[in-house]
């Protein structure tokens, strides 16, 4: 599959695709310039899968208020991060569902340098640079955490002062003259964590969600292993398994994501007599498999239970109980037997070797024994007195 190829089945999503670098970039025609930034936008990427580490810098200059924010981080199943700039020449929204500032892209005329370098563990996975309002690059099939990233940006803002104003404001959020510095109307940041808190429930959702973004990648490179050009995986993947490929591209700003703020821009446009219409969704015929025939159940016939013989006694198990000690443990009663069955005879008691003895000695001999017993006792009597 060529570039132009691929580029022409993203069209509809808003990105396109770089073979020199391998990553995935918006275009400056891309539908989402139309719904500029809000802070909501944040606040549901996580149900979307992407879990990242943004810094929004606001300054005020030219009767305008400026945004320019970074992100890095996981967005699904890719890795990558974005630069944006927004402005707003009018009054924030108050209602019930927000309240804050809803930012516009900046028009062509008023975009400006931007590039960035991203880097993993100290190593760069990702450069990009262009005249943009949105300069953003992301990886296919790599999975990071946010902390792991680095951003190193540059901006080259329209004169000096707008520069030095923007400097101002990240000196206001916290950063230090190693995290940022300025040479004329270039600034460089050193994006490495946010300056703001999060809370601990914002730690656990993201750490589930990234769960399932680490299984994702995992499956993306299982389906595209036997292929190392990209171009080629995505062909191959769009063909035999087109629910992965819409997993790509459902964590990369979709339509589910503005249509969630349909409300939003109804209220900010009311003089616009048409909704906004978003492009189709991305959809690739699914081939089905056969439906499979389903076999009726094997019955089987249900059998009489043999009936027991009346010549043969139940068996009865002797149930354990238990004897406190120094007593004597009652006999088991006889256990029952059908009234067909004969009762057997009972035998009288054998005579033990004891008793055979005491018939054999003489009558005068046991005389003696029971007279010397009661000598005995008298002697032991009189002793005690």
């Amino acid at each position: 599959m060529q570039q132009n190829q691929v580029n022409s089945i993203l069209e509809e999503t808003g990105f396109a695709y770089k073979r020199d670098g391998d990553y995935f970039y918006s275009e400056k025609n891309c539908w989402q310039r139309d719904f500029g930034y809000c802070r909501l936008y944040d606040e549901l990427c996580p149900v979307f899968g992407m879990i990242l580490d943004a810094e929004p810098v606001e300054f005020s200059y030219g009767g305008n208020r400026w945004l320019i924010k970074f992100w890095k981080g996981q967005y699904g199943i890719t890795t990558g991060a974005e630069i944006g700039l927004y402005r707003s020449g009018s009054e924030d929204i108050n209602s019930p569902r927000f309240r804050g500032t809803f930012y516009e892209a900046v028009p062509d005329d008023e975009m400006m340098e931007l590039s960035f370098s991203l880097k993993k563990h100290g190593r760069v996975i990702l450069r990009r640079s262009d005249r943009h309002f949105w300069l953003t690059g992301f990886l296919p099939g790599e999975f990071s955490e946010p902390r792991s990233l680095t951003l190193d940006a540059k901006i080259v803002f329209p004169c000096e002062d707008m520069a030095e104003v923007f400097a101002e404001a990240l000196k206001g959020l916290g950063y230090t003259e190693r995290e940022y510095s300025r040479a004329g109307a270039a600034v460089r940041i050193r994006y490495r964590k946010p300056h703001g808190r999060r809370n601990f429930w914002e730690k656990a959702r993201d750490q589930a969600v990234q769960l399932v973004n680490y299984g994702n990648c995992r499956l993306y490179r299982a389906v595209t292993a036997p292929y190392t050009d990209t171009m080629d995986a995505l062909e191959h993947l769009r063909g035999t398994a087109p629910h992965v490929f819409h997993l790509m591209w459902n964590a990369l700003y979709p339509h589910a994501f503005f249509d969630t703020f349909a409300w939003l821009w109804e209220q900010l446009k009311p003089e616009r007599t048409e909704p906004l219409k978003l492009p189709a969704p991305l959809r690739t015929p699914v081939q089905l498999p056969e439906p499979i025939q389903v076999l009726e159940p094997i019955r089987i016939p249900e059998t009489a239970a043999p009936s027991r013989s009346s010549e043969q006694p139940p068996l009865i198990l002797p149930i354990p109980v238990f004897v406190p000690r120094g007593e004597r443990r009652p006999s088991p009663p006889p256990a029952s037997t059908p009234a067909s069955a004969s009762a057997p005879a009972s035998r009288p008691p054998e005579p033990s070797c004891l008793s055979e003895l005491e018939g054999q000695r003489p009558a005068a001999h046991r005389g003696r024994q029971s007279q010397n017993r009661q000598n005995l006792g008298r002697q032991q009597q009189y002793g005690r007195r």
